[in-house]
């Protein structure tokens, strides 16, 4: 089980990404007092925990609703995923994250001068901080893909469900001691790490590919 708990963990932390969020976190709070981003480490994560948790338990009726099969969804999330290391490896994915903290930025000096900061900086927690810097596509997407591979399996479902806390505890942890520390990891060392994460995504992005072509019939894996 233990095996199990590492391999889930592994994946939701290389898409959840809070080694890469940390800098942005830095760049998004500039300004706030050390409560105000101590509030945001706290709650960008449970708010980002509440989207991924609603996906992890109701994703498979979801997909059923609409009717699409939980192979068919396995097989685009995985090229879907493949994308998302592709950007990941090439900066893309921090490009667009970079842009969304600058326009949030923007819109924060704008409620400024219309005396209505508070408001813009409260909201900050759940955009973009919450989503989709934490739960994005990419996350959402494997959560349902993992899900989809255990839903048949209540401890093993219970397990994947940790997995998913303990990865945005941990979020929170980093980004609580970057409230009060500052720049805990810097651009180039978080980059750097992402782009180690990324390979693993791709690797793991194919390997969904393959358990769903394996499981149409169209491939006979070993």
């Amino acid at each position: 089980m233990l095996e199990v708990f590492l391999s889930i963990f592994v994946v939701y932390f290389v898409v959840i990404d809070p080694i890469g969020t940390v800098p942005l976190f830095v760049a998004l709070t500039g300004g706030m007092s050390s409560r105000a981003k101590l509030r945001m480490a706290i709650e960008g994560p449970l708010i980002a925990g509440a989207v991924l948790i609603f996906f992890a338990i109701f994703g498979a009726h979801l997909l059923t609703y609409l009717g699409i099969s939980l192979i068919a969804f396995k097989i685009g999330g995985g090229l879907l995923l493949f994308q998302v290391a592709i950007d990941m490896l090439s900066s893309k994915r921090l490009q667009r994250k970079q842009k969304t903290i600058s326009n949030t930025s923007n819109k924060q000096a704008a409620d400024q001068d219309d005396h209505k900061g508070q408001d813009g900086y409260d909201m900050t927690s759940v955009y973009p901080l919450a989503i989709p810097l934490l739960a994005g596509p990419a996350a959402i997407v494997s959560v349902m893909v993992v899900t989809s591979d255990i839903a048949m399996d209540p401890q093993t479902r219970l397990v994947g469900l940790v997995a998913l806390g303990s990865t945005l505890v941990l979020s929170s942890i980093m980004l609580c001691i970057t409230a009060f520390l500052g720049g805990l990891i810097n651009e180039k060392a978080a980059d750097v790490v992402t782009r180690v994460m990324a390979i693993l995504l791709a690797a793991l992005s194919v390997q969904y590919v393959l358990e769903g072509l394996a499981q149409t019939g169209l491939l006979n894996l070993p």
